[in-house]
């Protein structure tokens, strides 16, 4: 955990509320919607490292938009939980959809899903997620991805044709706590 900085507060809202801003003529760009439907806690705060952590949304952001079909609404909702002092943030799109078996390995380093969309390359190293896995973990936070259609999820075993794969409602749920963080003590 080295170069990261725990000793202030950020607030999370302001931070996405930045990175809609900017990923906005992205968006448009290609034809897509962004949504931020904050929390009714405007001022939500959590302790960590906030360049880091806009490093992590930032990528989840613009891989959304990326991997989105156009004339189609990213969303990102943020959601508090007072009991678990925890913040949820989730960030979904609707495009080509992750296998249930590549939902471990898109965050593993150079981790890409194998289906390819046949009508458009899109870019990338497969470096993002594991990264922002690691800041996320970093923050004692947890990272996971929901990729649905028909609201089950779907196996590559079940088709391996990218058309079977299209308009899948794909969420990228990060959950982090407010509480100062601690190092472990032993």
């Amino acid at each position: 955990i080295e170069n990261y900085r725990f000793d202030k507060p950020f607030s999370i809202v302001s931070l996405l509320i930045r990175l809609v801003n900017k990923f906005t003529f992205f968006a448009k760009k290609r034809d897509i919607s962004l949504l931020f439907e904050p929390p009714h806690y405007r001022l939500l705060s959590v302790y960590g490292d906030k360049d880091k952590m806009e490093v992590v949304f930032a990528n989840i952001i613009h891989n959304a938009i990326k991997y989105s079909h156009s004339k189609r609404t990213v969303y990102i909702h943020t959601e508090y939980f007072p009991i678990e002092k925890s913040i949820k943030v989730d960030i979904n799109n609707f495009g080509f959809g992750i296998p249930l078996e590549e939902k471990e390995s898109i965050f593993k380093y150079s981790g890409r899903s194998k289906l390819k969309d046949p009508r458009r390359p899109i870019p990338g190293e497969g470096l993002g997620l594991s990264i922002s896995k690691e800041i996320i973990e970093a923050h004692k936070g947890k990272i996971t991805v929901i990729s649905k259609r028909d609201d089950r999820e779907h196996s590559i075993y079940e088709s391996n044709d990218p058309r079977e794969w299209e308009s899948f409602k794909t969420s990228f749920i990060i959950t982090i706590p407010i509480m100062p963080y601690k190092e472990d003590s032993g």
